[in-house]
């Protein structure tokens, strides 16, 4: 028994580099070389909201568990924070010295992580004022190409071969 196709989401004008379900699977968030975002029902296909704000191409994008937070990243070695239902940005993340790849937020969006082509994993309190990250985890020896959060770690997947984990309640 083969797969088939669902839905065809169309809307990006360059190659889509992210592509994610909400925490419901009612929607799908896409980013792309277009530098834009959109938000499309996962079930009719049908465009909801766009964003816009990268300079360079979205590499990656992260939603939090109640669907009202959307962090994006991108060529550009920033990282956006928007409130998803109003397509606004809310923070504008620095610290990266080179194109961010990944992002990560966790379930109530209070933290953000992103990961980046410079080798760093930077760590975000949304609940802070600084706009700077909260620590920068500098132990990869190459780029960092994906990332996941749980409550308690994060989890960076690297071009240097190797899995790292980091408890974020110690700071370690």
């Amino acid at each position: 028994m083969g797969a088939r196709v669902l839905q065809q989401i169309g809307g990006h004008t360059g190659s889509v580099n992210t592509a994610i379900f909400d925490t419901t699977g009612d929607y799908v968030v896409s980013g792309g070389q277009d530098k834009r975002i959109f938000l499309s029902n996962a079930n009719t296909g049908r465009q909801v909201q766009s964003y816009d704000g990268h300079g360079w191409a979205v590499q990656g994008v992260a939603i939090n568990q109640d669907g009202s937070q959307l962090a994006s990243c991108g060529g550009d070695r920033m990282v956006f924070v928007w409130d998803i239902s109003t397509a606004q940005i809310k923070r504008k993340l620095t610290g990266h010295q080179q194109r961010v790849d990944c992002v990560a937020t966790s379930k109530d969006g209070s933290i953000v992580a992103s990961g980046s082509f410079d080798k760093t994993v930077c760590i975000w309190d949304m609940r802070a004022a600084p706009r700077s990250p909260l620590q920068v985890l500098k132990e990869s020896k190459d780029g960092v190409a994906s990332l996941v959060m749980t409550d308690s770690e994060i989890i960076a997947g690297s071009i240097d071969n190797c899995v790292r984990t980091y408890d974020i309640r110690m700071a370690r």
